[in-house]
């Protein structure tokens, strides 16, 4: 059946290769930080969350910095699919055997409303990263029975969790499929041109985005979060960044 992953993409000398998005899209730089600050939210981790969440928060009036260690969007997102499902890595129905159907709705509706908050910024700050509304397919090729369950299995928790899903065994693929589930309504883009059009549109005085400024200290009692050189003060900050 078919897999996807949103992993960066290592070399077996572990050095991240090129990706498709990298390679389409121009280098955009944001400054480092110079100075202490203190504003309402930090963020640390400048990828798809990291800048969604701090275009949320500016827009709602408070003050952000978001902190990268690296280049805005050059990490996980960087080499990520471009996909933007409800769905999620493990199958819904394994996920309601040992959380129940109400945990897994729950997680599939936060998905829904994250590509509709993807899909708003994209028409709010005319972003133009190849969104598109497409429909997400799982599906086989073999006979094989497990398969077969799973595909089953996942289609009744999808209509469960109020997706709009369908079976069939009719795709507009080049072989012979013999099951597969269509979920309506998802939608794909490219991850590094919206990240980094957004943090362009956002970045202001109340919006800092930073690069090249890793957090290597988060003291949570205080409201404190270090770099090397400088101290940004908040209280709450968020942590959105793939640990590696």
């Amino acid at each position: 059946m078919t897999t996807t992953s949103d992993e960066p993409d290592v070399s077996a000398h572990g050095l991240s290769r090129l990706s498709l998005w990298s390679a389409t899209q121009a280098p955009q730089r944001f400054p480092a930080l110079s100075t202490d600050l203190s504003v309402d939210v930090a963020i640390v981790g400048a990828g798809i969350t990291g800048i969604t969440a701090a275009a949320h928060i500016a827009g709602s009036g408070r003050t952000v910095a978001v902190l990268e260690a690296r280049r805005v969007g050059q990490g996980t997102t960087g080499h990520a699919t471009g996909n933007l499902y409800a769905l999620v890595d493990e199958y819904l129905h394994t996920l309601a055997k040992k959380w129940g159907d109400d945990h897994v709705s729950a997680i599939v509706q936060s998905r829904i409303r994250a590509i509709n908050a993807i899909e708003q910024n994209v028409a709010a700050f005319h972003l133009d990263c190849q969104f598109s509304r497409q429909p997400m397919a799982l599906y086989s090729t073999t006979y094989a029975l497990s398969e077969s369950h799973d595909i089953e299995a996942e289609y009744h928790a999808a209509i469960r969790a109020g997706l709009d899903a369908r079976m069939t065994n009719d795709l507009p693929l080049p072989f012979i499929v013999k099951k597969a589930m269509v979920v309506r309504n998802q939608a794909q883009f490219h991850p590094l041109r919206y990240v980094q059009q957004l943090a362009a549109a956002i970045h202001s005085q109340q919006c800092r985005i930073h690069e090249e400024s890793a957090v290597v200290d988060i003291d949570e009692k205080n409201g404190v979060v270090n770099t090397a050189a400088h101290t940004v003060r908040a209280v709450p900050f968020a942590v959105a960044t793939y640990a590696r």
